[in-house]
């Protein structure tokens, strides 16, 4: 059967002042976690801010999950997390899946 899965793009936003942000990974709202996947290559972000730390990566996953520990809505979570400083949860979409599909 078929599931619907809430999600958001994780975004960085390298300088506010040009108002560009750069796709770095997706998070799905799961209904007792976050399922958090950034991309492998970031090749796009040192394009365009070269000199752009992003070393925070590689805690983000564990950092996000704590700090949604205690919402127990999509909404909550995706609000909380669209208003991070250097990564940020896009607007809300969603995909179907099944158990097969979900990974793909």
């Amino acid at each position: 059967m078929d599931d619907t899965f809430s999600y958001s793009l994780i975004r960085i936003i390298p300088d506010r002042r040009r108002g560009e942000w750069v796709n770095v990974g997706v998070v799905v709202y799961l209904a007792d976690r976050l399922d958090i996947r950034l991309l492998d290559n970031l090749s796009k972000l040192r394009v365009i801010a070269p000199t752009f730390d992003t070393s925070f990566l590689k805690q983000l996953p564990a950092t996000w999950e704590r700090m949604c520990e205690t919402l127990h809505t999509v909404q909550g979570r995706q609000e909380l997390l669209s208003h991070m400083p250097l990564a940020h949860a896009s607007p809300l979409a969603e995909f179907v899946a099944d158990d097969g599909t979900y990974e793909d």
